[in-house]
């Protein structure tokens, strides 16, 4: 057993174990109580079969062929969150009272011949840091957050209702993202406990967990989660699903409870890369002007991110596959002989290549990995009082050494694991937070140059790796990063492989991505 898996094993021993939280608050079915009395088991059993395990694209069928309706999914989906999620996985932290009502509207809509587009009616679900203009909190899991309802929808949210998704419900998380404390457990939050891992006694990953749980727990067809490093692709791999870390700029960041804009994302996250393309195709159909970082990301926006989707996307095409002399986790290799064999059934051209650590060199690693802590702290601590100071008086606090003296007074029931990262933030001087453009500039481009220049030297499109390995590298350079499902460990603990590359490849990793899913599909 390796040290990871150590760590991996403690983590889903606390989860399993350990006391949600006082705090944590039940979700309220009353709204559709009327909506799920009318769907009897019949029903039920039908879309199941109908649903469960559909794509997008057949939902969206469905609905035009009207075998169902939005308002009926509506019900379908919170049925299925009463009956196996609550209580016991905890992927959702809030129910969404409009949204049966929306759906009416949207079915409406189709009726009288109006269907925006692939999304029409179709339920997503959000982590619980992007924030919704409307009667859902905004609370990023955290206690002094609780009853923050946000003065308007995030752009990306505006998007989805444009396109007439329906905002279902706001997913558990990882509490602030996952940056809070150095003993942190994956998943937790205090209003909404420990999210728990649907296919056994494993880590639910941080801190999209939630987001991740709900899609393979077939609660929602799509939800978006957010990543810093690795909190998209990691908990995707855990539980067996498809998400993607896009090119940071394509999807905005605004209204979205921060960690540190050098690295934030929000994301898709679906069953299959042509569900994830489809809900990318979305969120980044237009630029934010009120987000930096989208000036950067001009070409990505308002493609179709479904174009190119075919089984010989990864003919021809040159894969960096990362290979270790050890395992990091215990049955990483048998799987990695997999993944080489699929690649190959696919057409591509499988290049050994070692980890990008070691090609970037020790020395230059480890000041890395320094250097990007203290832009976290540093991000953080401007990113959140930022956020704060935007919602006025809807927030209760103002700032970080507010928040740090609030969760001091029930230290037990507000932060049972610490928060010692939130204190170190808080306490960071003006002459070291002026430090910081300077410091995320160097540091981003050094990420940057990394990968490009092993892109180069190995003369491949993109590199494939497990899980988050690589975070580290492709969050931080801002570049784009694809996890699909690989297989299980020996334990049945779900794995899955990372594609990413280089500046705004998110649609290329997606095509690449899908035919790679077909290859391990045919290969049984």
């Amino acid at each position: 057993m390796t040290r990871s898996d150590d760590y991996v094993d403690m983590q889903a021993k606390a989860q399993a174990e350990d006391a949600d939280s006082p705090l944590k608050q039940s979700l309220d079915f009353t709204p559709f109580d009327a909506a799920i009395d009318a769907l009897t088991p019949g029903r039920i059993g039908v879309l199941d079969a109908r649903i469960q395990g559909a794509s997008v694209a057949q939902i969206q069928a469905a609905l035009s062929r009207r075998e169902t309706t939005s308002a009926e999914l509506v019900a379908y989906y919170v049925e299925r969150i009463r009956r196996i999620d609550h209580g016991r996985h905890n992927a959702v932290l809030e129910l969404n009272p409009d949204a049966l009502r929306i759906a009416a509207q949207l079915d409406a809509e189709r009726s009288e011949g109006r269907v925006r587009g692939p999304l029409h009616g179709i339920p997503v679900t959000l982590k619980a840091n992007i924030g919704t203009g409307d009667a859902m909190h905004t609370s990023a899991g955290a206690a002094a957050l609780a009853a923050l309802i946000t003065d308007r929808d995030a752009y990306l949210v505006t998007l989805l209702r444009k396109a007439g998704a329906v905002i279902l419900a706001k997913n558990n998380l990882s509490e602030w993202a996952n940056f809070y404390t150095q003993g942190s457990i994956n998943g937790f939050s205090v209003l909404g406990g420990h999210t728990r891992n649907p296919f056994g006694l494993f880590d639910a990953g941080g801190s999209s967990s939630g987001s991740c749980v709900a899609v393979a727990l077939g609660l929602t067809p799509l939800s978006i989660g957010s990543e810093t490093t690795g909190s998209i692709v990691y908990p995707a791999s855990q539980n067996g699903v498809v998400g993607l870390k896009p090119s940071v700029g394509l999807v905005s960041r605004d209204r979205i409870v921060p960690i540190t804009d050098a690295f934030d994302t929000a994301g898709p996250l679906a069953r299959t890369a042509a569900d994830a393309a489809a809900l990318m195709m979305v969120i980044a159909s237009d630029r934010d002007d009120t987000d930096p970082a989208s000036a950067e990301a001009i070409g990505g926006f308002g493609l179709d991110y479904t174009i190119g989707l075919q089984p010989d996307g990864l003919r021809g095409v040159r894969v960096g596959l990362v290979t270790r002399e050890e395992d990091v986790r215990t049955g990483d290799s048998t799987v990695h002989a997999q993944i080489a064999r699929w690649l190959t059934g696919a057409g591509a051209v499988v290049v050994r290549v070692p980890p990008l650590a070691e090609f970037a060199g020790k020395e230059t690693d480890e000041r890395l990995a320094s250097d990007s802590f203290q832009i976290l702290l540093m991000g953080y601590r401007l990113g959140v009082e930022a956020f704060l100071h935007a919602q006025g008086d809807r927030a209760p606090i103002q700032t970080l050494a507010e928040l740090v003296a609030y969760n001091a007074e029930q230290a037990e029931a507000r932060v049972p694991y610490g928060q010692t990262y939130i204190e170190q933030a808080a306490g960071l001087s003006d002459e070291v937070l002026a430090l910081y453009n300077d410091l995320v500039d160097a540091t981003v481009i050094a990420y940057r140059d990394a990968i490009n220049d092993a892109l180069r030297k190995y003369d491949v499109a993109f590199f494939a790796d497990f899980a988050n390995y690589a975070s580290p590298y492709h969050s931080r350079a801002g570049y784009p990063a694809l996890t699909l499902p690989a297989g299980r460990r020996d334990s049945g603990e779900p794995l899955g492989v990372t594609l990413f590359s280089g500046w705004l490849r998110d649609a290329d990793l997606l095509r690449w991505g899908h035919a790679y899913e077909i290859a391990r599909s045919e290969a049984g």
